[in-house]
């Protein structure tokens, strides 16, 4: 017998810690352990927020949850579920404390910094349709991006279209090669630069002071995410990094240690997110 995906070993723990009482969601029309009929109890608070906007203007756009956002795994339902709760009360102490986890993962960050604009799902440019997990924008003119994988068995890649056979190379001609002639981090031609497309699409979009920041389970050893991981290596651009969750994690506790509230929430995130790895 073949032994299960990652994500399956991980849906399977996860569904097993969910009560029997709980109303089951369904996908493809059958009832799994792992999903959730109310979305909002995929929330640790059970609160599942409406507008991408955390802090600032940089949208004024409704979330749009993914079709498999009920789903305990779902990575979309992780980073909200990570980064909403810094903005919750609108204190820039919490907010710190956020900025004080980044930098002790290695982001180097000004010591005064302050937040000005934070959100999800984020689209920097509306025709070319890149989207950010999350985004932030420090005082500084600073931004940093993030890319959350947690179950998924690769980064995204192009999906070629039968009815329009040249739409990447009518987007590589009109907005990316443009786009590479400004990069401080990439000179890539067409091809390199479809290899590894939602890697690079994130990355052409920094400027030299931005971060870019792609976040994924040690744990997960995927051959695509590994390969991922692997590229964004090979750049050997400090700026450009992958974090691990499990890092990041245990990080964050020990940050919001004196905060009652604080530590109370994270300890359920790594109870869901984070200690299920090791028995994945």
């Amino acid at each position: 017998m073949a032994m299960s995906s990652f994500a399956q070993r991980v849906q399977t723990i996860m569904g097993a810690s969910v009560p029997k009482t709980v109303d089951r969601g369904e996908w493809h029309g059958k009832k799994y352990d792992h999903i959730y009929r109310d979305l909002s109890l995929n929330f640790i608070d059970g609160k599942a927020p409406l507008s991408c906007s955390m802090k600032g203007d940089l949208t004024r756009d409704v979330i749009k949850y993914h079709p498999g956002a009920r789903h305990m795994n779902s990575s979309q339902v992780m980073c909200i579920s990570f980064f909403k709760k810094f903005f919750e009360n609108k204190s820039v102490e919490h907010e710190a404390l956020l900025l004080s986890v980044l930098r002790s993962c290695g982001i180097e960050l000004a010591k005064d910094a302050g937040i000005v604009s934070a959100a999800f799902e984020y689209e920097p440019d509306r025709s070319e349709r890149t989207n950010f997990d999350f985004y932030i924008r420090l005082d500084d003119g600073t931004n940093i991006s993030f890319e959350i994988k947690y179950t998924e068995s690769e980064f995204g890649g192009i999906s070629p279209d039968a009815n329009d056979p040249d739409k990447y190379d009518r987007k590589w001609k009109s907005i990316y090669s443009h786009m590479m002639n400004a990069s401080p981090y990439l000179d890539l031609g067409m091809e390199a630069f479809y290899d590894n497309y939602q890697i690079n699409r994130n990355i052409v979009f920094a400027g030299k002071n931005d971060w870019v920041i792609f976040i994924t389970p040690r744990r997960n050893c995927s051959p695509g995410i590994e390969a991922g991981r692997r590229y964004i290596e090979s750049l050997e651009q400090p700026r450009i990094r992958n974090i691990n969750w499990e890092e990041l994690a245990l990080k964050t506790l020990e940050a919001v240690s004196g905060n009652k509230d604080l530590f109370s929430y994270y300890r359920k995130f790594n109870k869901k997110y984070i200690d299920v790895l090791d028995l994945v």
